[in-house]
């Protein structure tokens, strides 16, 4: 006797479970995009249409991530660096900084069946980053570099067998405290 062997699913809750994952993924804070096994775009949320400036009548669904990619590369700078990727704001052309998760998604059976993607702004972060970095470097006043700087230097500018020359001026406070 032959038989067939079939799988059978119940498609009823398939709306639901689709209207559940959207608003996951809307409520997620950062910008997101999932794609399917192929590395085709399957579903976004509103922030990363914001982010990569796709707009109402932009349809993207079924798209390859490598053409989207191309796209964003030339009208927004997109450029990749390991995880971290720079590029222009769609709404104001500033330069932003975006840190990208990438991760595969399984199914039960460990096959591979899409990929999510996360972006996250960190443009914030960096310019505290930087403007912390200044401050600890620099001298409030006059802007030159400060002691900390000059000592954190000195194995890096100097090459080996390099001298340093040390100079003293007497009575310079008073020029100093004058100018």
């Amino acid at each position: 006797i032959m038989g067939n062997v079939g799988f059978a699913q119940d498609v009823t809750d398939i709306a639901n479970m689709t209207a559940e994952l959207d608003l996951v993924l809307q409520s997620i804070p950062y910008a997101v995009m999932i794609l399917d096994a192929d590395r085709h775009i399957v579903n976004f949320n509103d922030r990363f249409k914001k982010l990569f400036g796709i707009g109402a009548t932009d349809y993207i669904v079924g798209e390859s991530r490598d053409i989207f990619r191309q796209r964003a590369v030339d009208r927004l700078g997109f450029s990749r660096s390991g995880k971290h990727v720079k590029m222009r704001s769609a709404t104001d052309g500033h330069e932003k900084y975006i840190d990208m998760y990438e991760s595969e998604i399984y199914d039960i059976f460990d096959n591979v069946i899409g990929m999510i993607c996360i972006y996250r702004d960190v443009t914030r972060q960096r310019q505290i980053e930087r403007r912390l970095k200044q401050r600890a470097n620099t001298d409030d006043l006059t802007g030159l570099f400060n002691r900390h700087y000059f000592f954190k230097s000195i194995p890096v500018t100097l090459p080996a067998g390099a001298g340093l020359a040390y100079i003293d001026l007497d009575n310079f406070k008073h020029v100093n405290d004058k100018y």
